[in-house]
């Protein structure tokens, strides 16, 4: 099935939907059949959207087909297959040419085990980075690269009530207001992967992507972790992340929420953020949600679904971004966010990623173990509240 008929298939699931909330008999197990059904075809939407990711971006990068791509996915399925590190020395003009597209993203170096993170491996981790959705999803925070893993400061300030004044001719100016400020620090920690043991009857087969397939598993690995501490980060030894950063914007019932709710948690918020505000939730809340309409003699639901690919669903009209990170129901959790993301700041080091192949670790098993290390910060960054959270009672 198309990734258009998939789409067509959720549209149908929707309508039904509809008519089972709107039913004059309430069938609640219909209801919930039906919302399971929607989540399955998403899913597989969004495995379809990440393979189409991989088909599209192998060769591609920013628009621009790299000539030497042939060249550079040989040497990496022969680091993978043999653990052959491509150095100067036996396979120089290959590494010459990854050296000079390794100033983003990784290096290569000839040590133990090796390691190689060239540049034309971002198609990968975009890849794994819209699959995992979340706080990693591509566009949604403001996601940097740096030269280095020192500690970072910024200034922040919240001058959002200071306004000018009318002043008459020759009149005196008004006392000035000065700006506080205060700061916001984002520190480095270094995340790595489990390793994944590879067995080398699957490295020796020359059909299967063995790059491919280990580098797409990593990735989803650590992007997994990030999405994680970037969520539910308390700031102690790791990031501050959206559970810990954010403050309360509405409460709601430990075991439910209403549109009254919803439109609470988004006037919470200054319109300077609003405007480009997104909703962030789990399976479990969106399911609550797509129960609730309007009100008041109309039936239209609050959520809607998107009928585009690449295109979120959408809440109240603001974008709808699924993050299973996120606490579900339950006395004084916090069970969704809304506000401006792009407030939350991440930094990556740029060289700091590194695949790592180690032949000694699973000898006993003739299986060789791979895994991912890299350096990254986060934090939400502002003098405001760009961002607020909302929060179940007690009961």
């Amino acid at each position: 099935m198309t990734l258009k008929e998939k789409f067509e298939q959720k549209g149908k699931l929707l309508e039904q939907l509809k008519e089972a909330v709107n039913a004059k008999d309430f069938d609640q197990e219909k209801v919930d059949t039906v919302n399971d059904e929607i989540s399955k075809i998403e899913g597989e939407i969004r495995s379809i959207e990440k393979a189409n990711e991989f088909l599209a971006k192998k060769v591609e990068i920013n628009g621009e087909i790299k000539q030497e791509a042939p060249d550079f996915w040989k040497t990496l399925d022969t680091f993978f297959r043999t653990g052959e590190n491509g150095t100067v020395e036996n396979r120089k003009g290959t590494i010459h040419s990854i050296e000079l597209r390794a100033d983003q993203l990784g290096r290569v170096t000839a040590n133990k085990g090796g390691s190689l993170v060239p540049a034309l491996l971002g198609s990968y981790i975009d890849a794994a980075r819209a699959f995992i959705g979340g706080m990693v999803t591509p566009g949604l925070t403001t996601w940097e690269r740096v030269g280095t893993g020192n500690t970072v400061t910024f200034a922040t300030y919240d001058d959002t009530s200071t306004k000018a004044a009318i002043v008459s001719e020759a009149g005196s100016l008004a006392t000035g207001t000065d700006v506080t400020y205060a700061t916001d620090v984002l520190t480095f920690y270094k995340w790595a992967t489990s390793f994944l043991a590879v067995s080398n009857e699957l490295l020796q087969d020359s059909v299967y992507d063995v790059a491919g397939h280990v580098i797409g598993l990593l990735m989803e690995r650590m992007y997994r972790g990030l999405n994680y501490h970037f969520t539910q980060g308390s700031g102690t030894a790791m990031p501050y992340g959206l559970n810990s950063a954010t403050t309360k914007g509405e409460d709601c019932l430990a075991r439910s929420i209403t549109r009254t709710d919803i439109v609470n948690l988004i006037y919470s918020i200054n319109r300077a953020y609003r405007s480009n505000g997104t909703f962030m939730c789990n399976d479990s809340t969106v399911k609550a949600i797509r129960a609730l309409d309007i009100g008041t003699a109309d039936a239209r639901p609050l959520w809607s679904m998107s009928m585009q690919a690449g295109e979120p669903d959408r809440i109240e009209g603001f974008p709808l971004v699924v993050n299973n990170e996120v606490e579900e129901f339950q006395p004084y959790a916090k069970i969704a966010y809304f506000g401006d993301f792009k407030n939350y700041r991440v930094l990556e080091v740029a060289n700091g990623m590194t695949i790592r192949r180690v032949d000694e670790l699973y000898a006993e098993t003739d299986e060789v173990g791979f895994n991912i290390m890299g350096r990254w910060a986060g934090n939400l960054v502002s003098g405001g509240a760009p961002i607020k959270h909302l929060h179940c009672a007690s009961t």
